[in-house]
Order: C-alpha cells, then sequence, then structure tokens
C-alpha cells in the first residue's frame, strides 16, 4: 500500500529529533520514535502496547481520549498543552504537547508531538518544534526517495523531483530503474539486495533526468522498516553533477597543460639536433668537401640522430612530472629529470 507523504516524512526523520513523536490511530499508538523511548523509559515494542493513557495524563482540557480523534486534533492544531508523562522511574515529567491531524497508511491519524519541561520551552517553540518535521521534506536540499523492496517508487520530495525533473506524481509507482543511466541499471537490484540485508551504501550513482541528461548523484541508502511492518528503502541523494563536470574540466586542462609542456620539450630538444643534421646535408650537397671532410660531415650526422635516439628513449622512460623554465615565462617538461635515463644509460645499452 503506497504510504502518505506525511508519513513518509515522519518515519524519515522521527529519530533525529529531540522531541517525542507518537503516532496514534484508531486508538492504538502505531509508530514512536527514539525520544518517546528515552523519555519514559520503554521500548518501542512496549509504547504500541500502551494506550495514550497509560503513557499520558492531562493537566487541562480537552482529554487525551478526545485528541486521539484526527478531527478533534484538526481542530486544535499546534495549541500547546500541558501533560504528565508517566515514565518507569519513581518520579513522573511534565511535558508540553501538540497534536495535529496527519495522513497514516491507512488513512487519517494523529501525530503528538512531546517536549520535556514545557516551563522552559515558549508555545512558539513547541509549534516550531511540530513543524520541523514537515519543512524538513519540503525545504531539504538532499533529495529524498522512499522504495520498496522490489524498487518501486514510494515517495520522493521536492528536491529530487527537482534534481531528475519529474513531478512527484510522475515518480510514485515507478520502478526505481528510470532513475539509472543505462548502463547502471543492472546494478540496481544488486545494490537493493545489499541494502535488504542490511547494509548501509554510500556511493556515487549515474543518473539520468526526465529530459534525458545526465546527472551524477551522491547516496546514502540504507533500509528502513515501513508502517506494515515490511523492509523499505530511504536513499538521500545529492547532486553533484556541477562538481564533477568542473573536476572533469580541471582535469581537462590539467591533461592539455601536460600535453603543451611536453610537446615544447619535444620541439626544444628535438629542434637543434636536426637543424645540425640539415646544415650538414645542405653542405655535402654542394660537393664542396674532400672526401675525408665528406666523412666527418657523416659522422656529425649520425652523432645528431643518435642524440635524437636517446631523446625518443627518455619519452619512452618518462615516470614522473617534472618541468623547468622556457621562453616567455612558459614551462616545458624536464625530460632528463622526468625519465631519469641520460646519454650515459643509453650509450650503455647501444651495441
Amino acid at each position: 500500500m503506497r504510504r502518505s507523504e506525511s508519513e513518509n516524512l515522519i518515519r524519515s526523520i522521527a529519530d533525529q529529533m529531540s522531541e517525542g513523536i507518537l503516532v496514534v490511530q484508531n486508538e492504538r499508538i502505531v509508530f514512536v520514535n527514539r525520544a518517546v523511548a528515552e523519555m519514559t523509559g520503554l521500548t518501542p515494542e512496549k509504547l504500541r502496547m500502551c494506550s495514550i493513557p497509560d503513557i499520558l495524563e492531562p493537566r487541562e482540557n480537552p482529554r487525551l481520549e478526545d485528541l486521539s480523534d484526527p478531527e478533534t486534533a484538526a481542530k486544535y492544531g499546534n495549541t500547546s498543552l500541558k501533560v504528565i508523562l508517566r515514565t518507569t522511574a519513581e518520579q513522573n515529567i511534565g511535558a508540553g504537547l501538540s497534536a495535529q491531524k496527519v495522513n497514516w497508511h491507512d488513512g487519517p491519524a494523529v501525530l503528538f508531538l512531546i517536549q520535556a519541561k514545557p516551563e522552559t520551552c515558549s508555545e512558539d517553540n513547541l509549534s516550531a518544534a511540530s513543524e520541523r518535521y514537515r519543512t524538513l521534506w519540503e525545504l531539504s536540499p538532499s533529495g529524498i526517495l522512499l522504495e520498496s523492496v522490489d524498487g518501486t517508487i514510494i515517495d520522493a520530495n521536492p528536491a529530487l523531483c527537482r534534481y531528475m525533473g519529474y513531478s512527484r506524481d510522475e515518480l510514485v509507482g515507478k520502478p526505481v530503474h528510470i532513475l539509472a543511466h543505462p548502463e547502471k541499471q543492472s546494478e540496481v537490484s544488486g545494490n537493493i539486495g545489499e541494502l535488504l540485508s542490511g547494509k548501509v551504501l554510500r556511493h556515487q550513482a549515474k543518473s539520468v533526468a526526465k529530459d534525458g541528461t545526465m546527472r551524477f548523484m551522491e547516496l546514502h541508502e540504507t533500509k528502513v522498516i515501513m508502517p506494515n511492518g515490511e523492509p523499505g528503502i530511504l536513499s538521500i541523494a545529492a547532486d553533484v553533477t556541477e562538481q564533477i563536470r568542473a573536476d572533469e574540466e580541471k582535469l581537462k586542462r590539467e591533461k592539455m597543460q601536460s600535453i603543451l609542456e611536453i610537446a615544447g620539450a619535444v620541439c626544444h630538444e628535438l629542434n637543434q639536433p636536426m637543424t645540425v643534421v640539415s646544415v650538414n646535408c645542405d653542405l655535402i650537397r654542394m660537393n664542396q668537401f674532400k672526401e675525408q671532410e665528406v666523412f666527418e660531415k657523416i659522422d656529425i650526422i649520425k652523432k645528431q640522430l643518435k642524440r635524437m635516439t636517446d631523446i625518443t628513449k627518455k619519452l619512452m622512460h618518462i615516470t614522473k612530472y617534472e618541468t623547468r623554465d622556457y621562453l616567455d615565462g612558459t614551462r616545458i617538461v624536464d625530460i632528463d629529470r622526468a625519465s631519469g635515463y641520460t646519454s650515459q644509460d643509453s650509450a650503455e645499452k647501444d651495441p
């Protein structure tokens, strides 16, 4: 059965609140958070076996039995009431209580917000606390997605819808796979299996928005227990697309800079021997030398060709990034330091 938005919100954030949250439906407690358990000293399981009068004693009208009715609770809204909270300790404690109508998966219910020591808390503070769980869902900058065990989307908050370009109605009831990039869809079922086994996953997912654009989401996912006692999945998503793209652009610029520096170093190192080879070839072609002098020019050419061979070997042995100053404030790769390959090394390896 599809859960209501208010129920999803209560389930997802109630245990993060210091105030007690208790939901009553058909005069039966169907949900309590950790704060209520800590206040009363009872476990959530025992609390769900109690009735409202077992836990709360009113100091003033209206009667709590009346407030358990959703329509009566709706009339009082966030009005702060003084109550006594029964505990397992010898002394009970005073508390402030507000009640409001909410939607639970079987229909209307009443949410009781309990704040201990009301003397130190104004009615405005109590009302603000009762609003917190609702505004957090609506205003959270992180996307929140609730799924069933088979990956069906149960609910999505406005931030998640905004990230992906869908309306809530377009997402609810659809398989969560529609948000995954085609090349990553096969991983979704595996992730669901891990989550249902009890693992908490923090990972980056490649997703596809409604308009087909690729989005990168940082996901924090965990298993939760649904109101009907069945397991489900809560996924908190942060859109890191712009950060990923900025990192990719930065990496591209760094790679391009490295390419330019290497190209500059190669041009610089090869230019000198190539110039010597070219000049000596031109002189030989002019046929102005005796035979011995021609041989000397050929030796010079061979020496410079050997020098170019050494340079290419150094390029093949570059293992670290080292640069040096060049013309007009630019830098080029220092091939010798970057490769650790010297002319002596080359001479020793050549036959």
